[in-house]
């Protein structure tokens, strides 16, 4: 649960939003669940339920995104082609749980193109420069 909650508070270095992939939802659970003290008594199904409910949702949609993108290029230009990747992510989820490897799942479904690490590569610089200024860089 941690690594996933991780993940997705990291999207933003993907160019993604953490909030599209419920994070507000999921922190306001948590917090419920520490509030309540069903972090320690498994006995509060329901908010373990919605957590659950909450975290599955995030992992397919995030994964969604990595593996073939956020946005279909169709509605940008139709004549535009892109090779768009695809997985059974409901069975790529199961593997995770199994393995206990959420991160490596989820940094497997990142676009194996030398170019994609050069793309965050550049939107890491540019939100520096935008942070600090172009002195600073």
């Amino acid at each position: 649960m941690k690594s996933l909650v991780k993940a997705i508070r990291g999207a933003d270095r993907e160019g993604l939003d953490p909030l599209d992939y419920h994070l507000a939802a999921i922190e306001r659970t948590l917090r419920a669940l520490d509030a309540t003290g069903a972090r320690k008594n498994p006995e509060e199904t329901a908010l373990w339920v919605d957590l659950d409910l909450l975290l599955s949702d995030a992992f397919l949609i995030y994964g969604s995104h990595l593996l073939s993108g956020r946005v279909k290029p169709e509605t940008i230009d139709p004549e535009w082609l892109a090779n768009r990747r695809g997985a059974d992510l409901s069975l790529v989820l199961q593997k995770a749980l199994d393995s206990g490897q959420i991160t490596e799942t989820l940094e497997g479904l990142h676009p194996p193109q030398p170019g994609y690490s050069r793309l965050k590569d550049a939107l890491a610089y540019h939100r520096r420069f935008a942070d600090k200024g172009a002195g600073e860089i």
